[in-house]
């Protein structure tokens, strides 16, 4: 497969084949095919814009004084924005699932159950008439994100344009295509920014990641995933619970601008720009460096998503932004302990040294 040097750095971040396992090209892990960009500032990225037929170039479409995120095309009583939408398709070797069902699909966009717990959909590959149902109950399965684990010989059949239909509505059409992506050591394949906007009581957060896709980025520690992510002058060390927004085998998704407090134990910034070098550490030794590249996705969460725990730290994604953590990291400052354990704890999530002692609130 031939693609442009520009598309092939956009596009497989997260597009990731193992062992033939078809897989989308041109996806991203949180922003969708790009372009993700929402440049018209109407709450509607590209591909949300081409799936309601609107212009990416006009924030009012049809000039009636309302913003194309705000109209309801389809006069359901659901805002365009908040319609069930895909941006990303994932297939990998789970390292986390038993043998016998260890290929995951990662379905990612906004309200994939929407409206009441426990709803199930129908992912529908169009070309090919697979079906699978899949329920929110299940562990790992949230407002954004579909996650299913099948047996290699099922996972051979997934092929051609894919929906999820909902209890509201179908979604937009995503593509797989073959990607190879090899064994042994961590490869970097690209990074870039992803900006993020949400909306909470009345305030507008508007926040900054650098993902960073490719393959075998994390090995397994137990029940959690574990990597380093090494920037210009230190590195940046994530262990994590399996399943979480922050780290997939095929991602890898940290904060561009580190929200936490300065420390004399922590002197270094985790701020990151476009053009900083970057690559990944595991077991295997560092992978290849890249430079990250400018922002190709700007996404929305929204309001009714916030109510999940999106990093699995113990705390709802709406909490975090109200006392100051960050909703996608795990540990905000890095100091081993989760937010939602700090607040237990009475530590402060955003100091790795809440009483000056010279040690980690972790290692105390």
């Amino acid at each position: 497969m031939r693609l442009s040097s520009r598309a092939f750095l956009a596009g497989l971040v997260v597009v990731v084949l193992v062992l033939g396992l078809r897989v989308p090209a041109r996806a991203w892990c949180v922003g969708g095919a790009p372009p993700a960009l929402d440049g018209d500032n109407d709450g509607l990225n590209d591909i949300q814009e081409r799936f309601f037929g609107t212009d990416p170039n006009n924030p009012d479409t049809d000039g009636n004084g309302v913003l194309d995120g705000d109209e309801d095309n389809d006069h359901d009583g659901i805002a365009n924005k908040d319609e069930p939408t895909i941006f990303s398709l994932e297939g990998f070797v789970d390292p986390f699932a038993p043998r016998t069902r260890n290929v995951a699909l990662v379905i990612e966009g906004t309200n994939l159950f929407p409206h009441f717990v426990g709803s199930i959909n129908r992912i529908n590959f169009i070309q090919t008439r697979q079906l699978i149902w899949n329920s929110q109950r299940r562990k790992l399965n949230k407002r954004v994100r579909l996650y299913l684990r099948m047996p290699w010989s099922r996972a051979q059949r997934l092929v051609g344009k894919l929906e999820v239909e909902t209890a509201v509505g179908d979604t937009n059409l995503l593509s797989f295509e073959r990607m190879n992506c090899p064994g042994g050591g961590a490869q970097v394949m690209g990074a870039a920014i992803v900006n993020l906007k949400t909306r909470l009581k009345g305030t507008t957060y508007h926040l900054s990641y650098v993902a960073i896709g490719g393959c075998n980025l994390i090995v397994r520690e137990g029940k959690r995933a574990r990597t380093r992510v090494r920037l210009r002058d230190h590195d940046i060390l994530l262990r994590v619970p399996y399943g979480g927004i922050q780290v997939l085998p095929t991602r890898v998704m940290i904060p561009a601008h580190d929200t936490a407090k300065s420390d004399p134990i922590y002197p270094y910034s985790d701020d990151i720009n476009v053009g900083d070098p970057i690559s990944i550490v595991t077991d295997f030794g560092q992978s290849n460096t890249v430079t990250v590249d400018p922002p190709i996705a700007d996404l929305r969460i929204p309001t009714e998503d916030l109510g999940e725990d999106h990093d699995q730290d113990g705390l709802t994604s709406d909490l975090e932004l109200q006392i100051g953590t960050d909703p996608l990291a795990y540990d905000t400052d890095h100091d081993k302990l989760s937010d939602g354990q700090e607040i237990e704890r009475g530590t402060d999530p955003l100091d790795p040294d809440t009483n000056g002692d010279g040690l980690f609130d972790g290692d105390e």
